[in-house]
């Protein structure tokens, strides 16, 4: 669902909906940024079986995958793919969870070979310029050989860039991103119950006052949400944010007090 809105974080007050309560606590935000790395990962999944069907469409032709419009859009997608993946593993202002090599150390060594070729990608190819075998340039001179005249005809340049992996590079990082996902998805699960244990820690009314208090913000008291613990400032400018809910069910038998 797609809406306009002042901030990515109105987006996520707007989106918390009237009957909520917005947490901020650190646990809180730890457990948010672990979903988003969870959501990144799926995307790295989800990008890479995109890309592994195209390259096997039965219903393209040969050379269609090398036409403007398909290379541009396979290109876009494993950029995409390995810019989301580095972004997993390096650090930013905000983020409260990443990857790191403690991660990737524990996997197989054909899967860390491929992390790392990934990682390598990223850097000197995807993110930033360097010395790569993904792409390369170079300045010729084109002499006259069609004559006896001895002179040059012009200077051309010759470039090379290297396009997303066949299929069979592929399906390796399709098991490296599903086995990450797994000690993810227990982080997660770990975060929401003391998360829960923070909100079951304060008697139900605490939380009904929490919701109708009058805040400050305008946009919190419109959508009948707040942030409990640490105010944060939105970014200014107008944004258009992607609205997508991750509810974690309340585990069966747990009562608020």
């Amino acid at each position: 669902m797609r809406r306009k809105s002042k901030s990515v974080a109105a987006g996520v007050m707007s989106a918390a909906g009237p009957g909520s309560v917005l947490l901020a606590s650190p646990k809180a935000k730890q457990l948010a940024s672990w979903i988003l790395v969870r959501k990144d990962l799926q995307f790295v999944e989800a990008a890479a079986a995109h890309l592994m069907r195209m390259s096997t469409d039965p219903h393209l032709q040969p050379g269609d995958l090398e036409s403007s419009d398909l290379r541009t859009i396979r290109k876009s997608l494993w950029f995409a793919l390995v810019a989301t993946y580095g972004k997993l593993f390096t650090t930013a202002e905000g983020r409260w969870a990443r990857l790191d090599d403690s991660n990737v150390s524990r996997l197989h060594e054909t899967l860390q070979a491929t992390h790392g070729r990934l990682m390598a990608t990223r850097h000197t190819y995807v993110a930033h310029g360097g010395v790569s075998r993904e792409e390369t340039c170079a300045v010729q001179l084109d002499l006259n050989v069609s004559t006896p005249e001895r002179r040059w005809v012009q200077i051309s340049t010759v470039c090379l860039y290297a396009g997303p992996p066949i299929p069979e590079g592929l399906e390796p990082i399709l098991a490296l991103v599903r086995d990450l996902l797994k000690p993810v998805g227990t982080r997660i699960d770990e975060l929401y119950r003391l998360v829960a244990e923070e909100v079951n820690a304060k008697p139900i009314d605490f939380w009904y006052d929490q919701m109708t208090r009058n805040t400050a913000n305008a946009g919190v008291r419109e959508s009948g949400s707040v942030a409990i613990g640490h105010d944060v400032d939105p970014p200014s400018g107008q944004v258009s944010t992607d609205v997508r809910c991750d509810v974690v069910p309340r585990p069966t038998g747990e009562v608020g007090t």
